[in-house]
């Protein structure tokens, strides 16, 4: 283990479980500088492709230049922000550093990468985030030989909010979100799926007020015996009410059937569970890499 490493991991356990808007910022400080030294020449993005009419519904596609002809698998990417924030692009003077890179690091594993963003809350709320995420599926399946993806070998994965909206799409009772049979594999990171046990006005703007009605928007409670493999995953140092979350899904699929994947990235937290691949870290790219590979 590099120095380098040892250094990062210090900082982050120095940050501990604490979860807001200045630990974001201080997790992309730290990795800005790794991040900028990556050679992506090799990486060509196609930029703001728009899957449906409201100018978030846009996504980025990432593949390699001299990429050949047979169609591969796709992952698409959802980014966290709280339901009511967040982009594709997180930097705006640096647009591809961050969730771009996410995508890099698939590319660079035999993926097209597919950077999406969705609409917000307060404007836009359950089950906005799923109906959005379906759209994505539809756009590609729709243009999958254009595009060069294998229309049958899509791969979701959400972090934080985009994982709430994932596991929405995957498990739930609305004639809203249409479902796709295309969908091998889902990766779900430090999402919410039990809303019963989480208390923030960012749930709020998305959800509503009325907890009652929690219940019924939780995707726990909709797990059912048909669905793709899935990959739960949290951070050691994740707040411990996402820990939660993923203990209560892992159990409810177990419980229900599947056979779903769960790891507790350790080392890290909330944020840089995603920021980190593409570095001298492989505490957890490469398990995605195998379970993708496994599963297609």
């Amino acid at each position: 283990m590099t120095s380098q490493l040892l250094e990062i991991q210090k900082k982050i356990r120095d940050i501990g479980d604490i979860f807001n808007h200045e630990v974001v910022k201080d997790v992309y400080d730290i990795y800005k500088p790794l991040l900028r030294e990556i050679d992506n020449n090799h990486i060509t993005i196609e930029k703001n492709l728009s899957y449906g009419i409201h100018d978030r519904n846009l996504l980025d596609i990432h593949y390699l230049k001299n990429r050949d002809s047979a169609p591969l698998p796709a992952i698409i990417y959802l980014h966290g922000g709280g339901f009511v924030g967040g982009n594709k692009n997180a930097i705006e003077d640096e647009p591809d550093l961050i969730h771009g890179n996410i995508l890099n690091y698939f590319v660079n594993n035999g993926f097209i990468g597919i950077n999406a963003t969705y609409r917000l809350a307060p404007e836009f709320m359950y089950p906005s985030g799923a109906e959005d995420v379906s759209k994505i599926i539809q756009y590609l399946i729709k243009n999958s030989n254009k595009l060069g993806i294998a229309s049958n070998e899509i791969f979701l994965f959400g972090q934080s909010a985009g994982a709430s909206h994932v596991a929405s799409y995957l498990f739930n009772n609305s004639s809203k979100i249409e479902n796709f049979s295309n969908v091998a594999g889902c990766i779900l990171f430090s999402g919410a799926y039990d809303l019963s046990i989480i208390n923030s006005d960012a749930m709020i703007q998305y959800y509503g007020n009325k907890k009652d009605l929690y219940k019924s928007m939780s995707s726990i409670n909709y797990v059912k015996k048909e669905c793709c493999p899935i990959f739960i995953s949290v951070s050691e140092f994740d707040p411990p009410v996402f820990k939660k979350q993923g203990e209560l899904l892992y159990s409810k699929l177990l419980e229900s059937g599947h056979s779903p994947v769960f790891k507790v990235i350790q080392n890290h937290n909330h944020i840089s569970q995603v920021i980190h691949f593409n570095t001298n870290d492989s505490s957890i790219g490469p398990d995605l890499v195998n379970f993708i590979n496994e599963t297609k």
